[in-house]
């Protein structure tokens, strides 16, 4: 289910900006009324679509507590500090894919190069996506997840390796130029293809059985959460590393090195962090023939 979610969401990503530069040719309330129309049929489906919430009895009154939560469970996802330690390091991959509106375009500028080449860099990450998930996803799957978040994040730090290795101050706009962005780009995006998917399928792994499925959203909103301060409190020192090495004319690869090191630790602590697989519970067939025996 993760993987075509990224899968649609790349379709998403290289069908709207065509529809929407046609549609601004119509004027700019044209493409905000299609936008408006997009979301709006967006929630009457999901709405329609989406089960009802089951409603659970009310437990009558002096009956002993079964463990079970009911409004207590927002705060386990913060009260188990391995799974913290999990969205702290796994953070470090939005961090690092936010890095294609931010590292690149600031790449880009550095050489010279006119601003159509992100464009051009967007949609090279959109076509390794819809052309590679799958199959990358089924590789995952072969070597566990512990390897799959290893590797992953090993590719994110060699990507931005490569940026800072291949930085340049003074660009001189020659097409050429482009090839170290686009192999950043070609790489970061093989590493995110690697831990999204297997990120969001470990979660669950993280939520005590007595929790149960009802609390599943907020370990999720954890996650998604600790992305987003990573790239808020992340992009904030990137920018300001990047304003100080134009200033003091420093080496110009020293603003991605950190992304190096971040990733490089998320790659080898992850397999320590994850939790063991439980087993699962013994079938009816599987019980009467070991009591047969």
């Amino acid at each position: 289910m993760f993987v075509w979610l990224a899968i649609i969401g790349e379709v998403g990503a290289v069908v709207g900006p065509v529809l929407g530069s046609a549609l601004l040719g119509w004027g700019l309330d044209a493409a905000l009324t299609a936008g408006i129309a997009v979301f709006s049929a967006v929630t009457v489906l999901l709405w329609w679509r989406l089960p009802a919430e089951p409603r659970r009895p009310r437990r009558p009154e002096n009956t002993p507590d079964d463990g079970a939560p009911e409004s207590g469970w927002i705060p386990a996802c913060l009260r188990t500090p391995r799974f913290v330690l999990f969205c702290a390091l796994v953070s470090v991959n939005l961090l690092a894919y936010n890095q294609l509106y931010f590292a690149i375009p600031v790449e880009l500028e550095r050489r010279g190069l006119a601003p159509e080449w992100l464009g051009a860099l967007f949609l090279l990450a959109s076509l390794l996506t819809l052309s590679l998930q799958l199959p990358v996803a089924a590789a995952a799957r072969r070597i566990g997840p512990g390897a799959t978040l290893a590797g992953g994040f090993g590719l994110v730090g060699a990507a931005f390796v490569v940026l800072a290795g291949l930085s340049d101050h003074t660009g001189d706009g020659a097409p050429s130029a482009v090839m170290p962005v686009a192999v950043t780009v070609a790489v970061l995006v093989l590493g995110h293809m690697m831990i999204t998917p297997t990120v969001l399928s470990l979660v669950p792994t993280f939520i005590p059985a007595r929790h149960g499925a009802s609390c599943r959203g907020a370990y999720y909103g954890l996650v998604a959460t600790c992305g987003g301060v990573a790239v808020l409190a992340g992009n904030v020192v990137l920018g300001r590393l990047v304003d100080a090495v134009d200033l003091h004319h420093w080496w110009a690869g020293l603003p991605w090195t950190p992304l190096v090191l971040l990733a490089l630790l998320s790659a080898v602590a992850l397999p320590w962090v994850l939790p063991a697989v439980r087993a699962p519970e013994p079938t009816t067939q599987e019980l009467t023939v070991s009591s047969s025996q």
